[in-house]
């Protein structure tokens, strides 16, 4: 069986930040308000990732605010060598995640719940039962995106990883 731990953890990453502003008004203006608009990169030095054979060497997420929703395209290469690409989108205002590409199944399913302002939490689902939770929260400047990520594999290992990103 492949092992979705890493599209699913980065599936969670990309969809949990929607609702800066609360989901009140516009969602065109809430979705370009969002802190997670922009260009993000991982870094590994900071970051404390699950081990895995599988674990990303470099990871840049792009996201954008397209008529009322969050889209992001997430690029990874990973140690050993191997690459995906894939997109994720979401209602502006929060709610479901939608997630095309490498890695992703087909029975994937996501919620993404505003907490408070540069506050996230995504719930993951695979064919409807719960795989792991991501909580993420954006610095007040702006600049860090720190996510910390529970879950469990599909071999139904426990993991948890706490992925510090730098905007671009």
């Amino acid at each position: 069986m492949r092992n979705h731990k890493t599209p699913l953890v980065i599936i969670a990453l990309c969809a949990a930040g929607a609702a800066a502003a609360g989901g009140q008004g516009n969602p065109a203006k809430t979705a370009s308000a969002d802190p997670i608009v922009g260009t993000w990169k991982l870094d590994t030095s900071q970051s404390k990732l699950a081990s895995t054979n599988t674990a990303p060497k470099e990871e840049m997420q792009v996201c954008l605010a397209v008529n009322g929703r969050i889209e992001c395209t997430i690029r990874t290469t990973r140690t050993d060598g191997s690459t995906s690409s894939f997109k994720v989108n979401w209602p502006g205002q929060g709610g479901m995640v939608q997630a095309q590409g490498d890695g992703v199944p087909s029975t994937y399913s996501g919620v993404e719940t505003h907490l408070r302002t540069g506050e996230w939490l995504v719930t993951d689902m695979i064919e409807g039962r719960q795989v792991g939770t991501l909580r993420k929260l954006i610095s007040k400047d702006g600049k860090t995106m720190r996510q910390t990520v529970q879950g469990v594999d599909t071999q139904g290992k426990s993991f948890e990883e706490v992925r510090v990103y730098e905007k671009q």
